[in-house]
């Protein structure tokens, strides 16, 4: 029974389907539209005007379906726009954050160099001035030793040539020179000197005998 049930559909579906008309695809395309089911309504339509292409209905509402299809990507086209526009003008502003930082990391650094480069600069120069300091104070004690060494070669030239115009005097008077009572002692003290070392005279120590008249 069921067989039979099921073969006598199928020869009735296409006459069926021959019998829809251009309001039942109108009708069946607006249902599927006003439940918001675009996709389905579109193909009603569009499958309706492949047999019905004149029929002002169908016309219209495939206008509309696709009105609405361009409207709506162009809200697509245009939102894909403000999000590339927002995204390039987020990568902007990032870059532009990145730059910022990067300038000011690049002036923290240069800052920090400079002041680095200052500091040597400032030891550089205590170090300098240091050493100039040490090279003056060595100059100076040199100039100190050179300027006594010349005041005492000086005064001894003084000496000498007073000592010299001492003895000159003295010679003059007829009086001996210190030199001279110098070289006097000297000489006396040689001459003690070999009277103590000379050895006795053993016959002057022996008795002499004498004859008695």
């Amino acid at each position: 029974m069921y067989k039979q049930i099921l073969a006598i559909s199928l020869l009735i579906a296409p006459f069926a389907a021959a019998a829809q008309t251009a309001d039942d695809y109108f009708h069946r395309g607006a249902q599927f539209y006003i439940h918001g089911d675009k996709p389905k309504a579109k193909a009603e339509i569009e499958t309706g005007l492949t047999k019905y292409p004149n029929d002002a209905q169908l016309q219209q509402i495939a206008a509309l379906l696709k009105k609405e299809e361009q409207e709506q990507q162009k809200q697509q086209n245009q939102q894909n726009q403000n999000q590339d526009k927002s995204q390039q003008d987020k990568d902007k502003n990032g870059q532009s954050q990145q730059d910022q930082k990067d300038k000011q990391d690049s002036q923290n650094q240069n800052s920090s160099k400079a002041k680095e480069k200052s500091e040597q600069e400032k030891q550089q120069e205590a170090q300098q001035n240091q050493q100039a300091q040490e090279n003056q104070s060595k100059k100076d004690q040199d100039k100190k030793k050179e300027d006594a060494q010349k005041q005492a070669a000086s005064e001894a030239k003084d000496k000498s040539s007073e000592e010299a115009q001492q003895e000159a005097a003295m010679m003059a008077a007829g009086q001996m020179t210190p030199q001279q009572a110098k070289q006097l002692l000297d000489a006396q003290k040689d001459d003690e000197r070999t009277f103590q070392i000379a050895p006795p005279n053993k016959n002057t120590s022996q008795s002499r005998s004498y004859k008695n008249w």
